[in-house]
């Protein structure tokens, strides 16, 4: 793999790491809970909601995935571009599991869509789960034959990315377009049961497909006009000439 994959994974591998928890500190989460025991109000001027700060550090963070993820689509080998996949998602998982260890540890329950205010360590591993199960939700659409591959035969995969998924629906931050992916991801592996006409929008073999459909139908199209053109074509030389007299007539 060239310097420049190994740069392009080194800095997506930062993205996965870091949790934009840190940027919240527990002081301010701490003098917001007192100013809410104390006066029943979720805001006030001039102080800002821990929780919507970090809503606002998520959709920057997924911004910055989606855009990591552009960039792995533009790698033009397939089976360079795959790799770097396997490495990405090999990653998540790893860092999501080491968070899952820690989490259950302490019994945290993500319904109660909070993050705990006097463990700054229990904090960073949640927010690795809810920042990078998305993440892991995108490379699920993109690329299903690779992760579902992995999911279908080993089921320390499958167990570590079903609780993922759990564990972000149930803590509630997301906002509609993660959950879309959630969703989207969640039928494309059938965690949660598939709609009807469910299709993913956004399986790269499938649009390929759909592609190549495309050209080929559009190949027999141009191919029929062409031939609809040269019997017109044919018809109207044969008004242009006239009626042909017999040798009887002449």
């Amino acid at each position: 793999m060239n310097v420049f994959y190994c740069l392009l994974l080194t800095t997506i591998c930062a993205i996965i790491v870091k949790a934009e928890v840190s940027s919240v500190s527990s002081k301010h989460i701490d003098d917001h809970k007192s100013h809410i025991k104390a006066t029943g109000k979720d805001d006030t001027a001039g102080e800002i909601d821990p929780m919507k700060l970090y809503q606002r550090l998520l959709r920057k963070k997924r911004m910055e995935q989606t855009t990591a993820l552009k960039n792995i689509i533009a790698i033009p080998e397939t089976k360079k571009q795959h790799s770097v996949v396997n490495e990405l998602v090999s990653s998540i998982i790893r860092v999501i599991s080491t968070a899952k260890n820690a989490i259950i540890n302490t019994k945290f329950d993500p319904s109660q869509g909070q993050f705990p205010n006097d463990n700054e360590d229990l904090r960073e591993h949640i927010a690795s789960v809810i920042e990078n199960t998305p993440f892991l939700c995108e490379f699920i659409l993109y690329y299903p034959n690779i992760v579902k591959k992995e999911y279908t035969k080993n089921d320390e995969f499958k167990e570590l990315v079903n609780w993922a998924y759990k564990f972000g629906h149930d803590f509630g931050i997301y906002d509609d377009l993660t959950l879309k992916f959630l969703n989207l991801a969640g039928q494309e592996l059938e965690i949660i049961e598939r709609e009807e006409n469910y299709v993913n929008p956004y399986d790269r073999s499938l649009l390929q497909e759909k592609m190549q459909r495309d050209a080929i139908q559009e190949a027999n199209e141009a191919r029929e006009a062409k031939k609809k053109a040269k019997k017109a074509e044919e018809k109207q030389k044969k008004k242009e000439k006239g009626p042909k007299l017999s040798k009887k007539e002449l």
